[in-house]
């Protein structure tokens, strides 16, 4: 599948894209369908693309990519249900710092799952969801045009 940055409209990259002086701290998103994805960081790891879900309550893993960062622990207990269903195996990351758009939180311990089916649905690698324990905690602005988002704390 191909980023989209206008939307179902047009299918190009803008050629004109201008990012201003007063911009330049704005993080880029890719648009695959419906779906916001912008990249930051687990702890000190390379950059990794984390969908953007104003419907998730906390925040989630890839176990894959959680367990390239983290030593992971599986963890029976927990039961993680979603729109596609639940859960087969959890496992739990223990002091995970999630960064992104100059904005950081750090979690004693965080949740992760096998996103692999999502993400080949999507056609790119997911390394993990960002929901409203995260979100509600700042203002976000998003440039549909020219593909970006401020995360704005409050």
């Amino acid at each position: 599948m191909t980023v989209n940055l206008l939307g179902p409209v047009s299918g190009r990259v803008p050629t004109d894209r201008y990012i201003a002086p007063e911009m330049s701290d704005w993080v880029r998103i890719f648009r695959f369908d419906h779906l916001i994805l912008l990249t930051g960081q687990v702890n000190d790891s390379k950059p990794l693309l984390f969908l953007l879900d104003t419907g998730a309550e906390h925040e989630l893993l890839s176990s894959r990519s959680a367990g390239s960062i983290t030593k992971l622990k599986t963890a029976p207990w927990i039961e993680i249900k979603g729109a596609s269903g639940t859960a087969s195996k959890v496992y739990r990351a223990y002091k995970i710092k999630i960064q992104s758009g100059g904005y950081f939180k750090e979690y004693a311990a965080l949740d992760a799952v096998d996103l692999s089916n999502f993400s080949s649905s999507v056609g790119t690698t997911i390394s993990g969801l960002l929901g409203f324990d995260f979100l509600s905690r700042m203002e976000i602005r998003i440039d549909y045009r020219d593909g970006l988002i401020k995360l704005v704390h409050r």
